[in-house]
């Protein structure tokens, strides 16, 4: 693993944030600026997809959250509440996966915005393969309607 990957730089949030307290790209999970969050977010999409459909099949309204906001359209935040229980064992199963494996620059994409300049990382085909299938094997089927089920009796 490279030597800058184990530092970063810009954890501090040095300028105001925005009228609706969001965050700089370091503390979001859209535009990942560190091949680390980058493997998270992934798997965190995946085991996601695998859960709104989870979520539709017993037939709740995926944007009808009560810990994420719903004030962004399109939002499905019921889905990103039934996800936080989960996002354990999606984090250590990729810290686990990132400590058996070595990693070379092609494993990742940066993209670097026209106008701002922002560096975003994404993950090069092959490796967003391999996180895909370690989300899937990590969150099971069973355990999203486990978790989906647990949200019936909350609600």
């Amino acid at each position: 693993m490279p030597a800058d990957w184990h530092t970063f730089q810009s954890r501090y949030i040095g300028r105001a944030q925005g009228r609706l307290g969001e965050l700089g790209a370091q503390f979001t999970t859209r535009g990942a600026v560190h091949p680390m969050q980058a493997m998270l977010n992934f798997a965190t999409a995946i085991a996601t997809a695998r859960l709104a459909r989870a979520i539709l099949a017993r037939g709740l309204d995926p944007c009808f959250g009560f810990l994420h906001e719903g004030r962004k359209p399109g939002r499905m935040s019921l889905v990103w509440d039934a996800v936080e229980p989960l996002r354990p064992r999606i984090v250590r199963a990729v810290f686990e996966y990132v400590k058996t494996h070595e990693f070379e620059k092609k494993d990742f994409l940066v993209f670097v915005h026209k106008i701002g300049g922002e560096r975003t990382i994404r993950l090069a085909p092959r490796l967003a393969k391999e996180i895909a299938a370690l989300a899937l094997k990590t969150i099971s089927v069973r355990e999203c309607v486990r978790i989906t089920d647990w949200l019936v009796k909350l609600l």
